[in-house]
């Protein structure tokens, strides 16, 4: 860009913009909760679950959760039970101790594989 007399010119593409212009789709976040968060996976939990803090219930795909949290769903936490001990138990005592609101996370199953939460 540009720069006149001191000042920088700077343009954002038409998809930002159109973005911006909708902030209903976004959570708010408490930057002081997110700073007493200790565990990322925490910090990654409690900002998607702004995003609906709206609704009550959400469902989503295991995989899916898990990229949310930062982990690669072919390699990590292949057993739901090691990754709900060692990232979703964590996460959800930390937020629920530490937030102003109060999250469960059950976990929905397809024979007895978790497939979604």
């Amino acid at each position: 860009m540009e720069s006149e007399a001191g000042f920088i010119t700077y343009a954002l593409p038409k998809q930002a913009i159109e973005t911006i212009y909708h902030p209903e789709v976004y959570g708010e976040i408490d930057l002081a909760i997110i700073k007493g968060l200790k565990s990322k996976y925490a910090i990654a939990m409690y900002e998607f679950i702004t995003d609906y803090i709206k609704i009550t219930t959400i469902k989503i795909k295991i995989d899916e959760f898990k990229i949310l949290m930062g982990i690669d769903p072919q390699t990590q936490y292949q057993r739901f039970f090691d990754f709900n001990k060692r990232v979703i138990e964590p996460a959800l005592d930390e937020i629920n101790f530490k937030a102003s609101i109060v999250v469960k996370v059950e976990p929905i199953h397809r024979g007895r594989k978790v497939v979604a939460l």
